[in-house]
Order: C-alpha cells, then structure tokens, then sequence
C-alpha cells in the first residue's frame, strides 16, 4: 500500500514539475512576441514617421521615447535626420553636438555635424572639423568633403607691374572644386563675375584685377589683387567702312561716335570679315563677325 502511495506521489511530483515548465515556456514564448514596448516602440514609430515624411510625427514619437531615456542615441539620431530633411539646421547641429559628446566614436554623426555647418554657411567651422576629423579616420568620403571644402587662392602667371606689351593673365593651375571669378576694376568679384575661363586680357592702361575661388559647396578662397600698368601708346582706331566701325562700338557699347582706341581693340581675339573688304585685324579678345557684302 505505502508503494502505491509513493508511486502516486511521484507521479503528482513529475506532473507539477512538467507543468511548470509548460507555464515557464508559454509566458517565455508569449513574452518574446509581444509588440515592443516603452523606449523602442517609440523610436519604431519615429523610423516608420521618418521615413514616410512625417518628420514632426517622427520628433514626436523620438522625444517620448529621451523622456524614458535622455541620452538614447537611437532617438537622437533619428531627431537628428528629421530635422535635416526639414532643413532646419540649427536645430540639427545643437543634437548633434549633443550626440558627439554622447557617443565620441560615432563617424557618422560627425560626418553630419560637418554637413551641417556646410548648409549653414559656416565654411570655416565644417573644414577645421573635416581637418580634425582626417588624422582620426581614413574614409573616401571624408577626404572628398575636404577637398570640396580646401578652395585655395587662385595663382597666376604674372605679378603686378608695368609691361611695355599687352599681356594675357593666365591661371598656373585650374582648380577643380571651385570656379574663379574675376574683375578689372578693383571691384570685389562675387558669383555674378566674369567666370574665368581661358585668360584674361591686359590691354588698358591701367587695370586693378581682383580675383577668388569659389568652391561648389560655396565656401570661398582669399581674394587675390593685381595692379597693371601696360604702357603700350594710346592710339584711336578709325575704320574706313561705316559699318565695321558701327559693329565695333556695338560691341564694345559705345555710341556710334564715340572714339575707339587701341587698347579696346585689343579685349578681341579675332576680327573675321566675310565679303570683299580687306581688314585683318587679328587682336587677343573675342570675336567679331562682319558679313556685310558676303558672298
């Protein structure tokens, strides 16, 4: 009798034991496909908000997420992003500071603190940056932001001075992340200057050259002046033929008896005449076309 009874109790024993772990394995089991909660179903909402352009949706759901957790990278970055593609700029660069305090290591997000200050304007900032950030990183990306952003002075093949000849100013070096532009008259060259391209003519008597690079990324280069004196005699030029002479000082917006001089003359590379005339004049400046009489 008392076997029967042990019997039965090992029995009930083995039975409790099997249904624990039954009840273990089943809230085990439900736990794990459970939806997310707290700080991750937060920053899950943010990704979904963010990447349907929701970004002040996306903000919403980051932020309830940092009040769980203050310093949660995830929900920083995803604030971060948002605020970029709404380019509000000065809100991203204050998270992202935040963050490369947070998280030192992070390569990505100085990559986006140095854009940052790119679309800000703030040239001087982003390239001090992607300076620092070269001896820490080796990435093609980086060098070739920082390269974009190193616009250098342009250098030309002549000094200031007197020249008893006129001259063709010639870049030593075109650069290829930036445009120069350029003036004649001493006047501050901006983006609406003549763009460099193949020489700039020194003719007049006297010139004030002021030129700079100005990157793709906008960030600009040192102003560089040059002071000319070409001290070739002054002489007017008189065409024979009324019509050439018309067509010249339509080029050079002069009125039709306005005087022309030599030195004008001289900002044309060629002077072509289709017809019976017998002009060759061949000077280093544009180039005008005179068909009058072509046959």
């Amino acid at each position: 009798m008392k076997q029967v009874k042990s019997i039965a109790i090992g029995m009930i024993v083995c039975g409790l034991i099997a249904m624990a772990v039954g009840l273990s394995f089943f809230f085990s089991n439900s736990t794990s496909t459970k939806p997310e909660t707290g700080k991750e179903k937060y920053i899950t909402e943010g990704d979904l908000y963010l990447d349907d352009g929701e970004y002040m949706l996306a903000i919403a759901s980051y932020q309830k997420a940092l009040e769980l957790d203050d310093a949660n990278v995830d929900a920083l970055m995803g604030i971060a992003n948002a605020y970029s593609s709404m380019e509000y700029y000065e809100e991203e660069e204050e998270i992202r500071i935040q963050l490369s305090e947070i998280v030192p290591d992070n390569f990505d997000n100085w990559m986006g603190l140095v854009m940052v200050k790119v679309s800000m304007n703030k040239f001087d900032e982003a390239k001090e940056l992607a300076e620092k950030l070269r001896t820490q990183y080796e990435d093609d990306n980086l060098e070739a932001l920082y390269h974009q952003m190193d616009v250098r002075e342009p250098v030309f093949n002549l000094a200031s001075g007197s020249y008893d000849s006129y001259q063709m100013l010639l870049l030593k070096e075109t650069p290829d992340n930036a445009t120069v532009y350029y003036t004649t008259d001493g006047s501050e060259p901006t983006i609406y200057s003549d763009a460099y391209a193949d020489g700039i003519i020194l003719s007049y008597p006297e010139s004030v050259v002021k030129a700079k690079a100005i990157g793709f990324l906008g960030n600009e280069s040192k102003v560089v002046e040059l002071n000319f004196q070409i001290l070739v005699p002054v002489q007017e030029f008189r065409a024979d033929d009324s019509s050439l002479g018309w067509l010249i000082r339509n080029e050079l917006q002069k009125k039709w008896d306005d005087p022309v001089y030599n030195y004008e003359l001289a900002q044309f590379r060629t002077l072509c005449i289709l017809g019976d005339y017998d002009y060759s004049i061949e000077n280093p400046g544009d180039t005008i076309f005179y068909a009058d009489g072509y046959k």
